[in-house]
């Protein structure tokens, strides 16, 4: 999630603000990428992965989950950051600021809102997959998600409903309290790049 709010925030940013022919291309490929449903591209990645060797491995999962989320949240922090006037850019160049200062200290903390919305959702959707754990991890014992690690307790001729359910309970309780924690941050962030004008 950080490295996914690291790359997304200033890629997000770059694009929207260059309106450079390259940044027209790189904003069409990540809309393919999107389009392109999971299930069309599970057995290649995984082939692809285990030819690579950073199957059945945590950071072979990481990589691929950031190759996932990095296109869709970049478009929600170009929107947001379309809602963010050019004329902050200027004054802060002619005060000084290299690029660098002026992301960290200027458009970074004005896309607090936005930064909540995409860790939110990152976390609630990594957090609550099932499908890509169990097509990269499902071999390993060592290191298994917590879905991965309740969906053992079903078995061929036997269900250990009690422990599943307790499972169940204990997976849904930490993103509860995230949700409803950041309920207003997630709204107002959705909503603020959604409008313009």
């Amino acid at each position: 999630v950080l490295l996914t709010l690291i790359v997304c925030s200033l890629a997000g940013y770059k694009i929207q603000r260059t309106r450079s022919k390259i940044s027209k291309i790189t904003k069409s490929y990540m809309a393919i990428g999107q389009m392109v449903p999971f299930a069309v591209i599970m057995v290649p990645l995984s082939q692809i992965l285990g030819k690579l060797g950073i199957n059945n491995n945590l950071p072979g999962l990481l990589f691929v989950y950031c190759a996932m989320y990095i296109p869709m949240m970049t478009f929600v922090y170009s929107g947001y950051c379309d809602s963010i006037s050019e004329q902050l850019d200027e004054a802060a160049t002619i005060d000084g600021c290299n690029q660098f200062q002026l992301f960290t200290r200027i458009i970074f903390p004005m896309l607090k809102s936005c930064t909540a919305t995409v860790t939110i959702i990152n976390v609630m959707w990594i957090w609550n997959d099932f499908l890509l754990p169990l097509l990269m991890l499902g071999g390993r014992k060592s290191s298994k998600t917590l879905q991965l690690a309740a969906y053992s307790f079903m078995g061929q001729y036997k269900m250990e409903w009690q422990n599943i359910m307790s499972a169940a309970i204990l997976i849904i309780i930490p993103a509860l309290i995230l949700y409803l924690i950041f309920q207003k941050s997630i709204i107002k962030g959705v909503v603020a790049g959604a409008v313009k004008g």
